[in-house]
């Protein structure tokens, strides 16, 4: 994956401003949800041609980027993760294996979510030929520092949709998603490859009342519901 890794090592002045700890408590404060949506809207609108053509480049729908995109831009500051979850982990499980294994608190470094689309640094390592569980530190700090670019972001989190929709649907035109598939995505996004696509079936067709069920596909429902907005947003027809 040369490509992404010039990306990464490229410098880069399309970065839209960070979420930060000034704008969270703004917004649980006095801003609302109406200052939380106002940042999510606009960086679809920052980034709108940059996420039509790396849609395209990776064959995927671009509101689908988008909606994922909209969803995860905002809420949890975003240097959190990288300069305070990201190095009590790395500390956790700085070995031996056996430790590592049994006596850990937190959850494993490559399992952090980084960038403001946020994505795990283990489906990175693995983009990058690496093992996940076998990252130095240097690998993990390193791959951090590559979310941290907007471009870069984007470009794994459309490459990583894609996977994620040819692991369900290897047959189908990935440009082009029913309602069904579209929700899948986005919430195959969300929570991973661990469930098998009949369980994602039954959580969208489940009663409403029925939570456990339908709380699987959420993320997905959601990005759906935002379909229109989105695609307004980012001048589709």
């Amino acid at each position: 994956m040369s490509d992404l890794m010039d990306l990464c090592n490229a410098d880069s002045n399309e970065n839209y401003p960070k979420w930060g700890v000034i704008d969270a408590a703004w917004w649980q404060t006095f801003g609302g949800d109406d200052y939380l949506n106002k940042y999510k809207d606009s960086y679809l609108i920052y980034h709108k041609s940059s996420i039509k053509k790396i849609a395209s480049q990776y064959k995927i729908p671009a509101d689908l980027l988008g909606s994922v995109a909209r969803i995860e831009a905002g809420g949890k500051p975003d240097g959190v993760k990288q300069y305070v979850v990201l190095p009590i982990r790395q500390l956790d499980y700085s070995g031996p294996d056996w430790i590592d294994k049994h006596l850990t608190m937190t959850n494993p470094p490559e399992n952090t979510s980084i960038g403001i689309v946020a994505i795990q640094i283990r489906i990175i390592s693995e983009m990058f030929g690496k093992n996940p569980e076998k990252l130095s530190i240097n690998d993990v700090n390193y791959i951090s520092n590559c979310l941290q670019k907007d471009i870069f972001n984007l470009n794994v989190v459309a490459k990583h949709l894609h996977d994620l929709i040819v692991y369900d649907f290897p047959d189908i035109d990935t440009t082009n998603l029913t309602d069904e598939q579209f929700i899948i995505a986005g919430s195959r996004y969300n929570r991973g490859k661990e469930r098998n696509l009949n369980d994602f079936k039954q959580s969208i067709n489940a009663d409403t009342s029925d939570y456990s069920s339908r709380v699987y596909t959420s993320y997905g429902r959601t990005m759906l519901r935002n379909r229109n907005k989105v695609k307004a947003l980012l001048e589709i027809k």
